[in-house]
């Protein structure tokens, strides 16, 4: 959220219409493990309720606030010379990857996508 940008200690100012801000979202608890030749998207979105908490985009605790009323939020990507985006994505070698009982690293290594041309 936004209300978080410049840090998780304190609560951001509220954002202003026009203003560009620059921000940077930190994946460090996510993991996805992409097969030889997979192509990603990256889509950007301000609320996928219910799936993850509702934000009202009001700025106040949405647990606190008892009317619950909300304000349609306008999102830009600004990209280009003046406005560089970048999305970095680290890649490991599978043998990197830690054990985990629910994931065969193993397999991932040998398969091969039938879907791949």
């Amino acid at each position: 959220r936004m209300r978080w940008r410049d840090g998780t200690s304190n609560q951001s100012s509220p954002m202003q219409p026009s203003q560009i801000y620059e921000i940077h979202i930190d994946l460090t608890t996510v993991a996805y493990v992409f097969p030889k030749g997979h192509r990603i998207r990256v889509a950007v979105s301000s609320a996928a309720a219910p799936y993850y908490s509702t934000n009202y985009n009001t700025g106040k605790f949405d647990f606190g606030d008892a009317t619950k009323l909300s304000v349609t939020a306008q999102n830009a990507i600004h990209i280009g010379p003046q406005h560089p985006s970048a999305i970095a994505l680290p890649i490991v070698n599978v043998v990197d990857i830690p054990k985990n009982d629910r994931f065969d690293s193993t397999s991932m290594a040998k398969a091969e996508p039938s879907w791949l041309i």
